[in-house]
């Protein structure tokens, strides 16, 4: 491969990169406010930024955090969902009992 065509390859994975961070950004972003999504976006781009400027082991450590409160949330909604679930049937089958 020649030089040129290194170059075009090296600077279309780097657009290839940067579309899909302002892909994921802008899904974050859509998912807490829709109204604000692009400030929101920006806004986490610049905090990953931030936080990758201060090295790998800040990072790794606010990677556990951020792990640590999605499995939280994940495990909330599951025992939710299932009391829901619970609830729900409960209540279907008492009003059948009670239907002539």
């Amino acid at each position: 491969m020649s030089g040129f065509w290194a170059w075009v390859a090296g600077r279309g994975f780097v657009v290839g990169k940067l579309a899909s961070c302002s892909a994921v950004a802008l899904t974050f972003g859509y998912y807490l406010s829709p109204d604000c999504a692009r400030y929101l976006a920006a806004g986490a781009v610049i905090a990953f930024v931030a936080l990758n400027y201060f090295g790998i082991e800040k990072t790794a450590g606010a990677t556990k955090i951020i792990v640590a409160v999605v499995l939280l949330a994940d495990l909330r909604a599951a025992i939710g969902f299932s009391s829901f679930t619970v609830l729900l049937c409960t209540t279907r089958s008492r009003t059948s009992l009670h239907t002539p």
